[in-house]
């Protein structure tokens, strides 16, 4: 009796309903994934690469919950006519993502600054591709930082500082110097965000998808103008600092109360008064000057890595 124990065949038992069930379910998913998702890999070794991976985890939860107690044959042949069929549909997403990651070069080409220094983009954000989406996101972060300093300094009186008639409508302006000087602390807090937002968007830039050597010729020209954007961004923040002292200064000649209000214009009363608020007013003017000077340089930057991705892609 023994004997015929061992010598029969011991077959391992099949995959029950449910792990059937879970089995369809888990594969359906892993479909709708690869279908789905956007492609990781572009160049045909990489996309090869990619494609026998997800092939090996598709066909292991095929196996594992239908095919195990079928003919050897059966997992080897539905492997092999998987990874044709999820090949090819890589292969087409691929080609469709490099054709609309260089379609993407010609929106990136029209973006532009304005007067106010804000980004201007094509308005139809389905021409927005990788490159253009993470300098959009950079431009809008570095948009809201500024809007963000200038509130502050709306709120403490210095933008409505040298219009007359604002000060005379509304005197407590001037007897509130210090809420203006009292944003200089808060600048070296604009300054690291600032720098930060610029690490940031490298690293957005490095997570671009795309082809591996247009992701690198891209960061090659990053990094070859970072050392002077983070620069200019240094030195706008202290240039802003020098502005708040000058604006204070101007805050407490008129806090003197020698003036009155002729429009727009101030009309002092003390010729020492109007020579003081004149040379702070002038240095606030010439502070500015250099603030504008250093968004043209940035402007100019712009449109030369606009130029040289442009040339990359010939």
């Amino acid at each position: 009796m023994s004997n015929q124990i061992w010598d029969e065949e011991i077959e391992p038992p099949a995959p029950n309903q449910w792990v059937r069930l879970g089995g369809v379910l888990a594969a359906a998913a892993l479909i709708a994934a690869i279908v789905g998702m956007r492609p990781s890999q572009v160049s045909p070794t990489g996309v090869l690469g990619y494609s026998l991976m997800q092939t090996v985890l598709l066909s292991a939860t095929l196996y594992f919950t239908w095919m195990r107690d079928g003919p050897t044959w059966r997992p080897i042949a539905t492997a092999a006519g998987l990874f044709v069929v999820i090949m090819l549909v890589n292969l087409d997403k691929a080609d469709r993502h490099a054709v609309a990651v260089k379609a993407d070069m010609a929106t990136f080409g029209k973006l532009y600054f304005d007067a106010g220094g804000r980004l201007v983009a094509p308005p139809d954000p389905s021409s927005h591709g990788p490159f253009s989406r993470a300098t959009i996101k950079l431009a809008k972060e570095t948009e809201k930082l500024n809007d963000e300093y200038m509130l502050q300094l709306d709120q403490s009186g210095m933008l409505a500082l040298f219009d007359a008639n604002r000060i005379r409508v509304n005197p407590d302006m001037v007897k509130n110097c210090g809420a203006i000087i009292a944003v200089k602390s808060d600048i070296p807090k604009y300054k690291a965000r600032h720098l930060a937002l610029i690490e940031k968007g490298r690293r957005d830039f490095e997570d671009v998808d795309a082809e591996s050597e247009m992701v690198e010729a891209v960061l090659r020209g990053m990094d070859s103008r970072m050392p002077q954007a983070r620069s200019d961004i240094e030195r706008s923040w202290d240039l802003n600092s020098q502005q708040i002292e000058a604006a204070h200064a101007a805050c407490e000649v008129l806090a003197r109360g020698n003036w009155h209000a002729q429009g727009t214009v101030f009309a002092f009363t003390s010729r020492s008064d109007m020579a003081a608020f004149d040379r702070h007013s002038d240095r606030l003017n010439a502070l500015s000057e250099q603030l504008e000077t250093i968004a043209d340089a940035g402007r100019q930057r712009m449109r030369a890595a606009q130029k040289e991705m442009a040339r990359g892609l010939k």
